[in-house]
């Protein structure tokens, strides 16, 4: 709707709004009351009035994007113009920053909930009404300014440039589209999203981007000290050993209750993988990966991986490798994230 003022709710989950309700028939001056749909519109001179707000039913935001010529920001006539061209072409041609292609088979448009920005504890007031919002690339800019002052701070405290690793614009930017992606996916479409900007650029477990990114690293991590463990005439990476090819007989030492939780979450990947393409629900997948960190986090804390026994070491290698496998593949080729090797 364009240019509502909502009075006092009809009942319980309804609103009333007064103004002129835009119709084939022209502009008429009427009460609107509706829920998820318009349940009643009753005509009423007195609402009717030349500064009395213009209702648009099936209108969507279209004073954004603009159509047809005209703005609703215009007034009467804005709105009368771009009402003409709604008519005669549909909501889409409105709407060109979601529509681009022709080949509708091949497009599958996802709609969010609205969404919320949170910086320091406030939402940030924002209005299409009154052209205030953050764009994407602000929220994407803002981000990774944010990240990068925090590496910075981190560099030059007593974890050192060993532990934060180079900065440069390419890895700021990249850890920036990371935290916007991760965040969008991780809420269905029908909730409500709030974004909140100190936990995306929160370079700690708390920020569950950090969380899953950190879970694969620590794998690497692991692997590369088994790979300096081996004897120099073994050596040659994890991928030296075919981890998808380990005998049954070591595997089979995986028997406590931490791995056998995580071997079936390793199992239901596949399938879930196969629903998410059907439904579209990528919170999913972002739910799935963060259970498996955190099984994986609670399973270190009980057991090390890299022992003596060397069957059970292996068994355990092989635990881990498919866990990263699946960690890398959730991230990079489902959510377009990275997965860094170190952090």
């Amino acid at each position: 709707m364009v240019g509502v003022s909502a009075r006092a709710a009809a009942s319980p989950g309804e609103r009333l709004v007064a103004g002129r309700v835009l119709t084939p028939a022209g502009l008429v001056p009427a009460h609107v009351r509706f829920g998820e749909r318009i349940l009643n519109v009753e005509p009423d001179d007195a609402v009717g009035g030349p500064a009395a707000p213009i209702v648009a039913p099936g209108f969507v935001d279209e004073h954004v994007h603009g159509g047809g010529g005209g703005d609703a920001m215009d007034g009467e006539e804005g709105v009368r113009a771009l009402a003409r061209h709604h008519l005669r072409h549909g909501t889409t041609a409105l709407l060109p920053t979601t529509q681009r292609a022709r080949q509708l088979d091949r497009i599958t448009v996802l709609l969010h909930q609205f969404v919320t920005l949170t910086r320091g504890g406030e939402q940030v007031k924002m209005s299409t009404r009154r052209a205030e919002y953050v764009t994407l690339d602000e929220l994407l800019d803002e981000i990774a300014r944010q990240i990068g002052a925090e590496l910075r701070t981190k560099k030059a405290a007593a974890e050192g440039p060993r532990v934060v690793g180079e900065i440069t614009p390419e890895r700021l930017d990249t850890m920036a589209r990371d935290a916007v992606r991760y965040f969008y996916s991780m809420r269905r479409m029908e909730s409500h999203l709030e974004f909140d900007l100190d936990l995306a650029v929160s370079q700690s477990m708390q920020n569950p981007v950090y969380y899953l990114q950190y879970a694969h690293a620590r794998i690497c991590s692991i692997f590369a000290k088994w790979t300096e463990r081996r004897p120099s005439s073994a050596r040659g990476g994890d991928t030296a050993t075919d981890f998808t090819n380990i005998p049954a007989d070591t595997i089979a030492r995986l028997v406590e209750p931490e791995e056998i939780r995580i071997i079936k979450l390793i199992a239901r990947f596949p399938a879930l993988v196969e629903a998410v393409a059907d439904s579209y629900e990528t919170h999913r997948i972002s739910e799935y990966l963060h259970t498996i960190a955190r099984e994986l986090q609670g399973y270190y804390e009980k057991h090390r991986v890299l022992g003596k026994d060397k069957d059970l070491t292996l068994a355990r290698l092989a635990l881990i490798h498919a866990v990263r496998t699946v960690l890398a593949n959730g991230l990079t080729k489902l959510l377009g994230i990275s997965a860094p090797e170190t952090m």
